[in-house]
């Protein structure tokens, strides 16, 4: 178990990656009702990701956002728009740093 120094430490530095590397994306809930903007990460799947190839295509996109720097809680067919473009969010899971919320992973599909 981390102690809590460390925990901080490890949140801190995740949530600054994810600024610092980030894309600005517009979020759209799936009824339309909310939008707002946040930073996330943006990476095209590659070949070591089998799993999520296999279950979401090759086309994915994952997009990780911090809790720390948003209050977005993403899920299923949620619009994200980045560099022009729709992606349509297919899965959501999230990232805990052992019982801490950090961050949502969300596999989306789009173009």
């Amino acid at each position: 178990m981390m102690n809590q120094a460390l925990r901080v430490r490890m949140k801190v530095a995740h949530s600054m990656t994810v600024d610092l590397l980030g894309t600005t994306l517009i979020w759209t809930s799936v009824d339309g009702s909310q939008t707002d903007t946040c930073v996330g990460g943006f990476r095209q799947v590659g070949r070591d990701d089998l799993a999520i190839i296999n279950a979401y295509g090759s086309e994915t996109k994952v997009i990780t956002l911090s809790t720390a720097t948003t209050a977005i809680v993403p899920a299923q067919f949620d619009i994200f728009l980045a560099h022009g473009l729709a992606y349509v969010v297919q899965a959501v899971h999230e990232i805990w740093l052992n019982d801490d919320l950090i961050g949502y992973g969300c596999y989306c599909r789009g173009r």
